[in-house]
């Protein structure tokens, strides 16, 4: 990339000696320095968010995230009360009842779920050629059509799952045509029946 910058810079710089006292030799000269400085600075930034503190890194993610709501001192309370006694489903990953917060990428962002806006939920298992297991996910879809997930053992998917069908009766879990097309027509109504018939034992 920035040797094609260079060659852009060489370009420029033949065109504009044409009409000024600067040689050629000089503008290219003044055009390295601009790049080696762009370069310079590039590094240096990416050496910053390699050394940021990975608790810094997550606190500030969570305030974006309670930003974004409607009480965000309240949902601040809240969040930190489920990461220091929530069920540590792994050393990065904490839930109870109203959230399941992990940390994801790098530093250690926080992906947030909020647990009271899911209506469907799913394992999403990803295979090389049908055969070989390289990830399991846990897939949440809110009412709004947005939704989230979570890279995590299988293990784990299938407890999130099973509290979820314990203690959420609205939250339809598993995934087939027939929940698929309900969400997409945004059936509410339809999807909280199928979580109710799931739960009697109906289906």
């Amino acid at each position: 990339m920035f040797i094609i910058f260079f060659f852009d810079l060489y370009h420029i710089a033949d065109e504009l000696a044409k009409g000024s006292s600067i040689t050629p030799a000089a503008m290219k000269r003044y055009g390295e320095i601009f790049s080696a400085a762009i370069l310079i600075l590039t590094i240096t930034a990416l050496l910053r968010k390699i050394k940021e503190d990975p608790e810094k890194v997550f606190v500030k993610s969570l305030r974006r995230y309670v930003s974004t709501t409607q009480n965000p001192e309240v949902t601040l309370a809240s969040l930190k009360k489920t990461w220091e006694s929530g069920e540590q489903l792994r050393d990065w990953c904490r839930m109870d009842e109203e959230y399941i917060i992990a940390c994801i990428n790098g530093p250690c962002y926080a992906n947030v779920i909020p647990v009271q806006e899911v209506v469907w939920a799913y394992k999403s298992v990803t295979r090389v050629n049908a055969v070989i297991k390289t990830d399991t996910s846990l897939m949440v879809r809110y009412a709004n059509h947005k939704g989230g997930s979570i890279s995590i053992t299988e293990k784990a998917v299938d407890y999130i799952l099973q509290q979820f069908m314990e203690k959420h009766r609205d939250i339809v879990v598993g995934h087939n045509q027939e929940v698929e097309k309900l969400y997409l027509k945004k059936d509410m109504p339809g999807l909280r029946e199928y979580a109710r018939r799931q739960r009697t034992g109906i289906l």
